[in-house]
This record gives structure tokens, sequence and C-alpha cells, in this order.
């Protein structure tokens, strides 16, 4: 069986190697260990049904199931996990995704988090209505558009009505104006005063109000300043390798942060090292290193590295994306499963219709993280601990040092 090896740290410490079984000319799966023991931190396996489609996924403890409608290529019905059950409905005579729901099937059925959307003629969301336990009331967002497609009104309401709203949450009603070539003019988010943003010739933001920020850029236009606190620095591949919340670098001191990163030949994350001031060394120390394995370009494995070696974190079982395929729209809406090897506990997303998370639920289908997002992807309302998982909105990994998120 061909395989292939991913080298995590200098020797001694041990490699990891990642290898792919087939079937049928189809991709089988693939095992994720070290060469005594090849399927030591994960096994997948995928089926297909009569139509060449995806019909399971499992990694040996828990097996997702999906269900097609009839005559179609392959437009989901549902995905089945361990813990509940997403089902989706269509507009009759296109494939424009109108509900999709999120039943939790351990205990008693019920919905945790229901999302229902009407269209406009060109194919837009017009609004949307959240629903379901996982909310504290149920709630009605409408998006307005200009001739060009963008955003320029997102409001909320309270209530599942969208023909009868009431009156809009004035706390969650966001505004937007652009330039003729799509840059930010202003923008307004709730009852915050309206921001105003500066562009160059290059189509970079220089400048930006309410907060005050005065970005910078370098010559490919990678950020190299934010203009609220934080620095980067970037590779001959325009890839982010390091980030910083103190402008000397030769002179950090109280509360300063730095991370680093390291790329593969694919330009793949593979490497993220946190560094933080000693007060009393009055030095930058370490205080994590994390390593990164893919499947593709999808994150399977986060390691920890240690004296020792390397020490396994989480395994992270992906599926269909909302392309249809394993990783034709970068993974988004994908992820099934997440599992926390310090404490063996297993959580599974739901999302909407867009792949962002709407949930992460236990093994008993209770909630155990819930996300609400604005239009552009800033979380408006959540429970459950902020840091806990990595992938929320639109199934990215988030640098919670930065708030950044990391689309490869």
């Amino acid at each position: 069986m061909p395989s292939r090896h991913l080298r995590l740290a200098p020797a001694p410490r041990p490699s990891r190697i990642l290898g792919w079984p087939t079937v049928a000319g189809r991709n089988g799966g693939f095992v994720l260990g070290i060469a005594a023991d090849p399927d030591q931190d994960l096994s997948v396996g995928y089926s297909y049904d009569n139509a060449g489609r995806l019909s399971t996924v499992t990694d040996g403890a828990d097996t997702f199931t999906y269900g097609y409608l009839a005559n179609t290529v392959g437009m989901l019905a549902e995905t089945e996990g361990p813990a509940h059950t997403a089902s989706y409905t269509y507009e009759p005579g296109r494939n424009a995704l109108t509900v999709v729901e999120n039943e939790e099937t351990v205990g008693t059925v019920s919905t945790v988090s229901q999302y229902t959307y009407r269209y406009d003629a060109l194919g837009r969301r017009t609004d949307r209505v959240d629903e379901g336990s996982a909310f504290a009331q149920a709630a009605l967002y409408d998006w307005t558009y200009d001739d060009r497609g963008q955003v320029t009104a997102a409001d909320r309401y309270l209530g599942p009505d969208p023909d009868s709203p009431g009156a809009s949450v004035a706390a969650e009603t966001d505004a937007f104006d652009y330039d003729f070539i799509g840059n930010r003019l202003t923008s307004t988010f709730g009852t915050a005063s309206q921001r105003s943003y500066t562009v160059d010739s290059l189509n970079q933001y220089t400048g930006i109000t309410n907060p005050s920020a005065g970005p910078t850029h370098d010559d490919d236009g990678n950020m190299t300043y934010d203009g609220v606190g934080w620095y980067f620095e970037w590779n001959g591949e325009n890839r982010m390798i390091e980030a910083r919340n103190y402008a000397d670098i030769m002179n950090p001191s109280s509360g300063a942060v730095r991370l680093t990163f390291t790329y593969d030949y694919q330009g793949r994350r593979v490497e993220k090292t946190v560094e933080e001031y000693d007060v009393p060394l009055a030095s930058m120390q370490t205080v994590s290193e994390e390593r990164f394995i893919y499947d593709g370009w999808n994150l399977i494995a986060t390691f920890s590295s240690q004296v020792s070696g390397l020490s396994h974190q989480a395994t992270y079982l992906w599926g269909q994306d909302l392309s249809g395929s394993m990783q034709g729209a970068g993974g988004v809406g994908g992820l099934l499963s997440v599992l926390d090897k310090s404490s063996s506990d297993v959580f599974y997303p739901t999302y909407d219709a867009n792949g962002n998370v709407s949930e992460y639920l236990d093994e008993t289908g209770a909630i155990a993280a819930h996300y609400e997002y604005s239009s552009f992807g800033r979380v408006i309302a959540s429970t459950g601990a902020p840091d806990d998982f990595a992938f929320r909105f639109s199934t990215k990994y988030q640098d919670n040092e930065t708030d950044l998120l990391y689309y490869g």
C-alpha cells in the first residue's frame, strides 16, 4: 500500500505516516500513525452507493451516513451522525437551499437549530429565520442589496414571520456603503458610530475611523500592520510567517505575544509557535508549539511539541463540504466531528446553509457551544467557552490570539 511520510519534528522525534487505501478507483480512506502502528492516531474509511456517491464516513468509532434526493445527481437530503441528523430542503425548480434543520437524536428527537431561507429572482438570499432550542428566541434576518449584489443592509427582527417582522433590533442592524469598485466607504454596526474608510489607488484601506486605525501594506499588498496593534510579516509566497502585538521586534515588553508559522512544500501551515514575554526573565518564552497534519487541505490532527516528543491534541473527521465533494469548497461545512484527545470527548458540529458552525453537540446530544454571526462573520451571540473549538465561522481554523481565520 503506498504511503506518504510527513516528518513533524527533527530526529530523534518519531515521524507520522499518512497512507491512503483505495476502493475500486475511489478514495477508500486513510490511516495516520507511526511506522510500527500505521493507524495509531486515526483510521478513516469511506463507502459509496451504486451511483458512486459518498455514502458513509467512519473513523471506527462513529459513522456518518449521507442520504440523497431521488432523481438528482448529488443533492443531499440528510446527513445522519451519532448525535444528530441534518436535513435539507430545496426550492422547487432550482437547487437553492431553503431549510437546514439540525435535530438532536440521542434522546428525545428535537430541533436544535433550523435555518429557513428565501431568495430573490437572482438567487440572492433575502431573509432567514433562525429557530430551535439553541436560540434564546426565534429571529429573522433580512438583507438588502445594491445593483452589484453587495449587501447594503442587514437587519435583525425578533420573531419567525418574514412577512410581518415588526421593529428591527437596533443593536443588530448593520449598514454598508461602497465605492464603484466594491471597497467599503462606510459601515455601521448596530448603535455604534458610523465607521468610514480611506482607500488608496491599490484598493488598500489606509485609514479607518471609529475606532481609528491606519493599516499599512507591503509592496505585494500584504497587510503589515492592522492599525490597532498587530504587526505581520510574510514570506516570498505571501504567507504569514509572523504576527506580534508590539512594534519593535527587538524590544518586547510585558504583555507581548509573538506567533510564528512554518509551511510545507504545498504551502500548508504545519507549525504554529506562540511566545509570550516573561517579565522575570525579561525575554520572550515559548508557551506552545503546535504541529498540523492534513489530508489534502483539511486539517485532520494537531499535536503539541514536547521535549519528549509529540503529544496528540485533537483529530478532525471530514466528509462532504458545500460543493458536494470532499474538498471542492475548501472543507466549508464538511467537518463531521472533533475528538479531544486529552479528555476523549467527541463533539459534532452543526451548520447553517453557509457552512458556518452553529453548534457543537456532545455525545449525549447536548449543546456544548453555540454561535450566531453577522453577515460578515462577526460573532454576535455565543455560548460555551469561546476558545474551546478552533473551527467556527466558515469552518475555518481561528487563531484565538489574533482572531484571524486560516483559509490556507
